[in-house]
């Protein structure tokens, strides 16, 4: 390989098809126009969490899909969000020597090669929900059928087996039916489950929609579960925040900035898992100027504290498109007294 100067330019001598994927605040493609102007320094990076693009690639031969190049990258971004050159050019550097290195073991004899990228700064495991979802999603895009564990979730979730034994299916076969949400009657097979699932497939389910533009036949029985939490005060955040998350990417922008208003109206709006739920997963939600004061009053008024507010603030005014709408409820002359304090102390003043 010659002349490689990003990741682009190594996945193009490759010779095989490619795709990128966001794994940060969910799992979704990147075009590689996208990600290209990423690299040359002309865009931010779309969806930055924490400082970083968390991206998985999958690379694979189009003759045999088993011979797959997968790779999970956290790469540091700048203030501005634009990737840090010096970081993205040791990457290119480390995985050219794990190529050479497994080309001379390989010329040698040898039948284990050590993985130059093992040790690496930019290299990161996925958590269960996000490696199925990426599993499932990298499958669709080369066209191969879901895993073996895709059918034993669409019984399931028909009730085929009772909802209760949810303990025997697997996260990958939820992630499937997630992904195929479209295909196969699946919408419909959900929707009828929705409202009878116990607490945990449940959480997990809404953890693999996230990532996908369901539409109102998905919505409507979510919002149905999701009003009945937050009306209750004494329902879990966690099963509350399950139902945001499941419909945070969702085609409904108009139902989901009510629902997160009644939310954000509600004595559940202080609790932590919902701040972060709506930072993390409704980002694009804060561009309406009213859901975006009432959360950040939300949270300068919880029990958090400025470092919690000092943080989610930083994390959510790095995502291009979100700085201008944010600053200018950070400045609205109506905001409280609470809000105006956390403010200051994290302008410094």
């Amino acid at each position: 390989m010659s002349d490689i100067r990003n990741l682009c330019d190594f996945l193009e001598q490759t010779q095989n098809p490619y795709r990128i994927f966001d794994l940060g605040r969910r799992v979704c493609k990147l075009s590689n126009e996208q990600f290209t102007a990423f690299e040359r320094d002309n865009a931010p990076y779309p969806y930055p969490l924490q400082g970083h693009a968390w991206i998985g690639i999958v690379n694979w031969n189009q003759n045999n899909h088993d011979e797959q190049l997968v790779l999970f990258l956290k790469l540091p971004l700048d203030e501005g969000g634009r990737l840090v050159y010096a970081a993205r050019d040791d990457l290119i550097y480390r995985m050219l020597k794990s190529f050479k290195d497994t080309l001379d073991a390989q010329n040698a004899g040898k039948s284990e090669v050590e993985d130059a990228m093992r040790n690496s700064p930019y290299g990161f495991t996925p958590n269960q929900e996000r490696m199925a979802v990426f599993h499932a999603k990298a499958l669709k895009t080369m066209g191969e059928p879901p895993s073996k564990y895709y059918d034993h979730a669409r019984d399931y979730f028909s009730g085929k087996l009772g909802y209760d034994q949810w303990a025997f299916v697997g996260i990958q076969g939820i992630a499937d039916i997630s992904v195929h949400w479209e295909e196969h009657n699946n919408a419909e097979i959900l929707a009828k489950a929705i409202s009878q699932l116990p607490e945990q497939p449940f959480d997990a389910l809404c953890k693999c929609l996230e990532n996908e533009q369901i539409t109102t036949t998905l919505v409507e029985p979510l919002l149905s579960r999701f009003h009945r939490l937050v009306g209750d005060e004494k329902a879990n955040p966690l099963a509350i925040s399950a139902a945001l998350r499941a419909i945070s990417f969702a085609q409904t922008e108009g139902m989901r900035h009510e629902a997160i208003k009644r939310l954000l109206e509600s004595p559940h709006k202080g609790n932590l898992d919902l701040l972060v739920t709506l930072s993390g997963r409704c980002w694009s939600d804060l561009k309406n100027a009213e859901l975006c004061l009432l959360y950040l009053e939300a949270l300068a008024n919880s029990s958090h504290g400025s470092q919690l507010f000092n943080q989610l603030l930083a994390d959510i005014l790095y995502i291009p498109g979100l700085r201008e709408p944010v600053m200018a409820q950070i400045k609205n002359p109506n905001q409280s007294i609470a809000l105006a304090t956390m403010v200051k102390s994290m302008l410094g003043r």
